[in-house]
C-alpha cells in the first residue's frame, strides 16, 4: 500500500522544530525540496532516495581525501 505524506502538515512541522532549535532556514529549503522530490514516488523508489542519501556523504568524502580537492 502506497505512503502518502501530507506535505503541507510535514512543512509546518519542519519549520516548528526549525525555529525551535535555531536553525536557519536553508536547511528547511532542503527538506522542502526532498519533499517535492518524493511526492509522487512509490515507496520502492523512496527507499533507494534514502539508500543514496545515506550513502552519498562517505562516497563524496573518499573521492575529497583521494584527489585532496573538489575539482
Amino acid at each position: 500500500m502506497p505512503v502518502t505524506l501530507d506535505y503541507t502538515a510535514l512543512g509546518k512541522r519542519i519549520q516548528r522544530v526549525r525555529k525551535e532549535r535555531g536553525l536557519p532556514q536553508a536547511e528547511a529549503v532542503f527538506c522542502d525540496d526532498l519533499a517535492k522530490l518524493t511526492a509522487n514516488a512509490t515507496d520502492t523508489e523512496i527507499r533507494a532516495i534514502v539508500r543514496i542519501a545515506k550513502t552519498t556523504p562517505r562516497l563524496i568524502r573518499e573521492e575529497y581525501r583521494e584527489k585532496d580537492s573538489w575539482e
